[in-house]
């Protein structure tokens, strides 16, 4: 995964039930979340794509603060702060924000763990939280 000019990527789930697993090295994905690498199938369903956005390094100073130094609550406070959208197809559907805050709600990642099961939902946590430490001397995951 490459950092970006416009500051996010987007990324499936390696249990995406739309990837063609058989025309898709999904280690290869895992490690590098490049979604070029990812074939779908041309039937239904259609793939859920989320959007993880760059979070500003203030913004990460202000997240482990309020985490107390607790990794777990951490990483999904970034993901809350990353991840606030997802679109299947044409559909896009948005996480409410906090008030007066750009952190999505608790309440998205019971969303999305209904929708898509806890398994997706803490894989996006581990990757939106890799895509805050990347950089350009390592824009690769290892």
């Amino acid at each position: 995964m490459t950092t970006q000019t416009n500051n996010f990527i987007e990324v499936v789930s390696v249990l995406e039930q739309a990837i063609n697993l058989k025309e898709t090295n999904l280690t290869e994905y895992a490690r590098t979340r490049n979604l070029e690498l990812v074939k779908f199938v041309e039937s239904d369903p259609k793939p859920a794509v989320f959007k993880l956005i760059r979070i500003s390094s203030e913004m990460l100073l202000r997240l482990k603060e309020i985490s107390k130094t607790d990794k777990t609550t951490f990483r999904y406070l970034c993901f809350l702060a990353s991840c606030q959208e997802y679109r299947v197809g044409d559909e896009v559907v948005k996480a409410k924000l906090l008030d007066n805050t750009t952190i999505a709600e608790d309440l998205w990642i019971e969303q999305l763990r209904e929708e898509f099961g806890f398994e997706t939902v803490e894989e996006l946590v581990l990757v939106a939280y890799k895509y805050q430490s990347i950089s350009k001397r390592n824009p690769f995951y290892v």
